[in-house]
């Protein structure tokens, strides 16, 4: 099986394992995306390019303001949240979802998938 099978299968199980989940992208800090699951409504280049620089700056902030590095980040709305976990350094897993989807479990499943990810980056 190829890596981007392998990767595919692994967001594919996060999407599964969360109800309430949209579906995934993994991006590089530069904006690059890696590979998406999410439905063909979204605009993934825009969400690649934002759910970058948005983990981009917090671990900055974070950096800067209490030390230490960005474990996750949720950004919550009206009408959906979004989650982006750090796989690697410079390489970023973003959850899109309904409001209804239980963050600290999307964090935790991701958090323990992200090695595995990271495997295979």
């Amino acid at each position: 099986m190829d890596d981007s099978k392998e990767i595919a299968d692994l967001l594919a199980t996060l999407v599964s394992e969360n109800p309430g989940a949209a579906g995934c992208l993994i991006v590089g800090l530069d904006g690059v995306i890696i590979q998406s699951n999410l439905p063909d409504e979204y605009n993934i280049d825009y969400l690649g390019a934002g759910g970058a620089s948005l983990t981009a700056l917090a671990g900055s902030l974070l950096n800067h303001s209490v030390g230490g590095d960005l474990e996750s980040l949720q950004l919550g709305g009206t009408q959906g949240q979004l989650l982006a976990i750090l796989i690697a350094d410079d390489i970023a897993l973003i959850i899109v979802a309904q409001r209804s989807m239980d963050a600290e479990l999307a964090v935790e499943l991701a958090t323990n998938a992200a090695p595995m990810l990271a495997q295979y980056l």
